[in-house]
């Protein structure tokens, strides 16, 4: 904490001398600098002076931290000579400590956050989004710092029913093993929710969708590409019994509110002949996922991809009682 709240001090002065005492660029910068070694020059003389050895070391470990830290002034230094590749340009203490916190990533709160659960809650009811610290950066015609963006609204804020002070359940990419390692979640789909109004805020009016457009949809192929993803495999076969009941818009909504949030690449795999599994592992997939003999191969295809796919196989097979002779004959290597 010590270095980011040391930025956001340089940084909070240095817009306040130059935007409201009208002071030349760098002047906040420069008055925190003296103002620092005059705390530890007269802080470290003082405390000697009085014999007051635990608060003359509490001073001293401050300031080597703060002298290891120091390195950072590559980064300003750096981007003030505006290079070819300066990306953030973090030429100030404003924009070096946006570019310590990483800002234009995601974060995962260690302390108190949102655990896995989340992902199918949705925001909080009550403040759905937060306000960001606003952007600032030099304007050299007026000589102050102006703001580009507010970040008014600019961050989703989870569910706080889902929040926990150490969050350790907390990766949407390992929703399978914490279920497996704890219980499945205990949910039900609300048949008055606006999914209108949800697809809007990703950018699609589904008003606007033509007949057309919703007869070229397939719950069937939609299903395959997403249980490409070997996580997924098992929220994708709890979703099948709803592809017979509900229409194309209601699925695009409910897969909207269940497949984690983020960006992700799924690796197409290509399809094998029929003739490579044994009937029997079809037969148990197709008990355990009730669904058709070709959507069973299909997920074959997944789970024998990964290890983690090989170990669940072995699992539904001792599930079913099949001895271990017949299980030999998958070939599963784990």
């Amino acid at each position: 904490m010590l270095l980011p709240l040391t930025m956001a001090f340089f940084g909070k002065t240095e817009i306040f001398m130059v935007n409201e005492m009208g002071l030349p660029f760098n002047s906040g910068t420069l008055f925190v600098s003296l103002l620092l070694v005059a705390f530890f020059y007269f802080g470290l003389r003082y405390t000697k002076q009085k014999g007051l050895v635990f608060y003359n070391t509490i001073i001293l470990c401050t300031l080597f931290i703060l002298i290891g830290f120091s390195t950072w002034m590559m980064l300003p230094i750096r981007a003030n000579a505006n290079t070819v590749i300066n990306e953030n340009k973090p030429s100030d203490a404003a924009e070096v400590l946006a570019y310590y916190n990483r800002e234009q990533y995601g974060v995962n709160p260690l302390f108190y956050g949102p655990q896995y659960s989340d992902t199918f809650a949705g925001l909080d009811k009550e403040t759905p989004y937060l306000d960001k610290a606003p952007n600032y950066e030099r304007d050299y015609k007026t000589g102050k710092y102006i703001i580009t963006n507010n970040y008014k609204n600019a961050e989703q804020n989870s569910d706080d029913n889902q929040k926990a002070i150490l969050p350790r359940l907390w990766s949407t990419e390992h929703v399978e093993n914490y279920m497996d390692f704890t219980h499945p979640l205990e949910f039900r789909m609300n048949p008055n929710y606006a999914y209108e109004d949800d697809l809007g805020q990703y950018g699609i009016d589904i008003d606007k969708l033509s007949e057309e457009d919703l007869k070229t949809w397939s719950n069937f192929m939609i299903n395959r590409f997403l249980s490409m993803k070997p996580e997924w495999v098992e929220l994708i076969a709890s979703i099948l019994p709803l592809t017979q009941t509900l229409s194309p818009k209601e699925m695009y909504s409910l897969y909207i509110n269940v497949i984690p949030k983020g960006k992700y690449f799924l690796k197409y795999i290509k399809g094998k002949s029929e003739d490579k599994y044994e009937q029997f592992i079809v037969d148990l997939l197709k008990k355990e996922y009730d669904c058709s003999e070709n959507q069973a191969i299909d997920y074959l295809e997944v789970l024998y991809s990964t290890r983690e796919g090989r170990e669940y196989l072995k699992y539904v097979c001792e599930k079913y009682g099949i001895d271990k002779k017949q299980i030999t004959k998958l070939k599963l290597k784990i």
